[in-house]
């Protein structure tokens, strides 16, 4: 007969107590640790080396579902065998919490510039495209140009 996945097993002791904070606690500390890391590269505009850490962040985030679903299923266990345990899983959600809201920040910033500077590329490309030309005198005179979309190219896989 196979184990019951982690989420489901009984704790049976202080000791299972322990390992299951101590895990849950880990693993919110490398999911901060990814989100950290993203946050650093795209704060440094480097897009590439952020989007590389999705897998990583993904799987922390799942490793970090998963004990929370066991410590979830063993809550009152949880608070009679590890209560000291368990406050310092709430500080650790408290510094990841600001940690997230850093990250999202940041996020909010890169994609307010992103979107900026493709508005100005666009801008730009319009201007380009309007004819000058010319009086008899010498003078520059408003040409009337059909309306057309002129399109531009973007690489969106930065």
């Amino acid at each position: 007969m196979s184990n019951p996945p982690a989420h489901r097993r009984q704790l049976a002791n202080r000791d299972d107590a322990m390992l299951l904070v101590n895990g849950l606690i880990a693993s919110l500390g490398d999911l901060g640790a990814v989100l950290d890391e993203e946050t650093d590269h795209l704060r440094v505009g480097k897009l590439k080396q952020a989007m590389a850490l999705t897998q990583r962040k993904n799987d922390a985030s799942r490793r970090y579902m998963h004990m929370l679903q066991a410590a979830s299923a063993n809550a009152a266990t949880l608070r009679d065998l590890a209560p000291e345990r368990l406050d310092a899983f709430r500080k650790g959600q408290e510094t990841f919490n600001m940690q997230l809201q850093h990250n999202l920040t940041v996020l909010a910033t890169a994609q307010a510039l992103s979107d900026s500077l493709v508005q100005e590329i666009a801008t730009a490309v319009a201007r380009t495209d309007t004819p000058t030309a010319y009086s008899a005198r010498g003078a520059t005179i408003a040409v009337k140009t059909p309306e057309k979309g002129r399109p531009i190219s973007l690489n969106r896989s930065l």
